[in-house]
């Protein structure tokens, strides 16, 4: 299954995964960069084919087909990151979809109040720490 040129592109898209995990698991870039990565002058359906796949055994996805148009932009996921699980779940159709996207919101929501909840805390910690009465520094030196 995997030729040299094969071999050297999956190599390669490694260093694509870490861009892709440190953007928050999902990144969108130009074909044409793939096409490059892969070492290919014309970008046909073979060479598609193929980026496809590397991308697969690198468990970098993207939804829908790859498109010809090297200026053409695609959105690439890692598979289980929770941007992924998120495009995976908008993608399909059904009611465990349904739930999901539904479970994804909720999670959002509380993700907003437990950060509201800290910034609260850090004010509250601030003006009490603004408000306590200043402390004597000579207290234990009286001689």
């Amino acid at each position: 299954m995997f030729d040299d040129n094969m071999a050297d592109f999956v190599r390669r898209l490694e260093a694509l995964r870490v861009r892709i995990s440190e953007s928050g698991g999902v990144l969108t870039i130009r074909v044409k960069e793939l096409k490059e990565l892969y070492g290919a002058g014309r970008l046909g359906v073979q060479v598609r084919e193929r980026i496809s796949e590397g991308l697969n055994y690198n468990h970098i996805y993207f939804l829908g087909d790859l498109p010809n148009d090297e200026r053409a932009e695609v959105r690439l996921y890692l598979k289980g990151s929770k941007v992924g699980r998120i495009l995976e779940a908008a993608g399909a159709l059904g009611p465990a979809a349904d739930q999901q996207l539904r479970a994804f919101a909720r999670g959002d929501q509380a993700s907003e109040l437990n950060n509201l909840a800290r910034e609260i805390r850090e004010l509250l910690v601030r003006y009490t720490e603004t408000t306590k009465p200043a402390e004597d520094s000579d207290e234990g030196s009286h001689g």
